[in-house]
């Protein structure tokens, strides 16, 4: 009976583990102009490796025994991010997509509740 709760304790673990990825990765495509299915840790490893926003997240996750968590996540994700096809916003540029998606959100969001 033991063996039963903690296989449905395991499971109940590794399906919230599977939400907050998935959180993880639409909060990246919606908010970050992500590619679909990468995280956000990987999406700022690729376009921010030495942003302040990568350095916050690596400290999130310091109890990993990486020197940096978001270029680990990019390179798990990417293979080598440096040979991206496509390329790629420079971090100004990025961020005035993201300011401009947040207005447009806020404005959508007023005029639907509002």
């Amino acid at each position: 009976m033991k063996q039963i709760f903690k296989n449905i304790g395991w499971f109940i673990g590794m399906y919230i583990a599977n939400i907050v990825v998935e959180f993880d990765i639409a909060v990246n495509v919606v908010l970050f102009f992500g590619q679909p299915g990468e995280t956000i840790s990987s999406h700022f490893g690729r376009s921010f490796p030495n942003s302040l926003f990568a350095k916050f997240v690596d400290k999130l996750f310091f109890w990993q025994r990486v020197q940096s968590h978001c270029q680990h996540a990019a390179l798990s994700f990417h293979g080598n991010p440096k040979d991206d096809l496509i390329p790629k916003a420079t971090a100004e540029q990025r961020v005035i997509q993201i300011v401009i998606f947040c207005f447009f959100l806020f404005i959508i969001l007023y005029m639907v509740f509002a």
